[in-house]
């Protein structure tokens, strides 16, 4: 695939996540994240955000962990600050950026927070999803 085209597919696919996580008002739909992620086995995740564990490895305990906590959100919406930076490669490309995201609780308390995200997306027959994702913070 052109190197072009292929930074391309990836940025739109970061753009993809970066919607797929910003619900605004609405409630946060899980299967928005079914075509961005390998959901297998494979898929690992090292998240300081995270509110059981840092490593999480899998696509079941992916979707454990994270769909309760989206639930306790009546309000989210996640930008990137900045440009996303893309390494493409053959089977694996590289997206990094810094976002920024704010919203609420649904017992209406305030949420801000800057975060890293690095995401190696792998490509298999011809498509491309994430197999690796580190979300980390503070951004200083």
């Amino acid at each position: 695939m052109n190197e072009i085209l292929q930074e391309t597919e990836i940025k739109q696919r970061t753009i993809d996540w970066l919607a797929a996580f910003s619900p605004g008002n609405k409630p946060f739909d899980f299967s928005g994240l079914n075509n961005l992620y390998w959901p297998d086995e494979r898929l690992l995740a090292f998240d300081t955000l995270s509110p059981q564990t840092t490593c999480i490895q899998g696509w079941q305990t992916f979707e454990a962990i994270w769909k309760p906590f989206m639930a306790t959100l009546a309000q989210w919406q996640i930008e990137p600050v900045g440009d996303v930076l893309i390494l493409p490669g053959d089977k694996i490309a590289v997206a990094a950026l810094i976002w920024h995201g704010t919203g609420t609780t649904t017992a209406q308390e305030p949420v801000e927070i800057t975060a890293h995200a690095t995401q190696v997306w792998e490509n298999r027959e011809g498509q491309w999803r994430i197999i690796h994702e580190h979300i980390s913070n503070p951004v200083r």
